[in-house]
């Protein structure tokens, strides 16, 4: 009798403890869902970027006022590439065009995140594979092909530099509060400023003397601290009263301009490389 009444506490107790790892194994199980789940991070469908905001912006102003030697263009094409391939998990890059309008609202030609590339995914809990195409089809082509087409052929008869920089620092930068996260400016073009508000062609580039103007209000933009790259095209044919306007005096004008825009102001903030 004792030994049937303790066998029957021993499966008791074994059913209990059975239940219990049972208990543990869902909970378990339900933790790993919720890790995961958590891990994942929600993307805007048709930008690619975290609902959460972008983890960085990267602007990428393109001047179509004159058209780019080929060399140029490849150039140009080779740095963007470069930019694109290190670029951070979720960062933002909108494509503008200055195509002489000084007018017109600057809108992002393309504005994409990058979802990070097969290599930067985590196998615990994410596909290498299916990062790696979204990776090529959500962010590299459509890049691509906007570059592309950004850095064929374009003339115009004014070149709204100043104007253009304010309106896509408005537009890239304006919504994001100062220091929250990394932002950069890259400009493809010869700078040289030409719009019935301020002309290079008119008179030497001077900042101190634009700055006690009251258009300089209309032109001033708010970088936020954005580091800025420029690939300064070398324009043979760019002269005043004869003399090329591009020459170290046009270049201070314009680091003089970022600075006073609010550029990053740390060693390498603003870069002036030409091509």
């Amino acid at each position: 009798m004792a030994e049937k009444k303790k066998k029957k506490d021993w499966d008791k107790a074994t059913g209990i403890l059975l239940g219990l790892i049972g208990l543990l194994l869902i909970a378990g199980l339900a933790g790993a869902w919720y890790w995961v789940n958590n891990k994942q991070v929600k993307l805007d469908a048709a930008t690619n970027c975290p609902l959460s905001g972008p983890t960085a912006v990267h602007a990428i102003l393109i001047d179509r006022s004159d058209p780019l030697l080929p060399v140029q263009a490849l150039q140009a094409r080779q740095t963007v590439d470069r930019y694109v391939r290190s670029a951070k998990i979720g960062e933002r890059f909108d494509l503008y065009v200055a195509d002489g309008d000084a007018g017109k609202v600057l809108s992002a030609v393309s504005s994409v995140c990058n979802p990070g590339r097969g290599d930067q995914a985590n196998e615990l809990y994410q596909n290498p594979q299916m990062i790696q195409r979204q990776f090529e089809e959500k962010f590299l082509k459509p890049l691509g092909a906007n570059l592309d087409e950004l850095l064929s052929v374009a003339t115009s008869n004014t070149s709204p530099i100043l104007e253009s920089i304010r309106a896509a620092a408005v537009s890239s930068f304006g919504a994001i509060e100062l220091g929250a996260i990394p932002l950069r400016l890259t400009i493809i073009s010869d700078l040289v400023q030409n719009t019935p508000l301020y002309s290079n062609f008119r008179s030497e580039p001077n900042f101190a003397d634009l700055a006690k103007r009251p258009e300089w209000r209309a032109l001033q933009a708010n970088l936020k601290g954005a580091k800025v790259d420029v690939m300064y095209l070398l324009r043979a044919d760019a002269k005043r009263n004869g003399l090329p306007i591009q020459n170290m005096g046009h270049q201070r004008f314009w680091f003089s301009v970022f600075e006073v825009d609010g550029a990053d102001r740390s060693l390498d903030g603003v870069k002036i490389d030409p091509l």
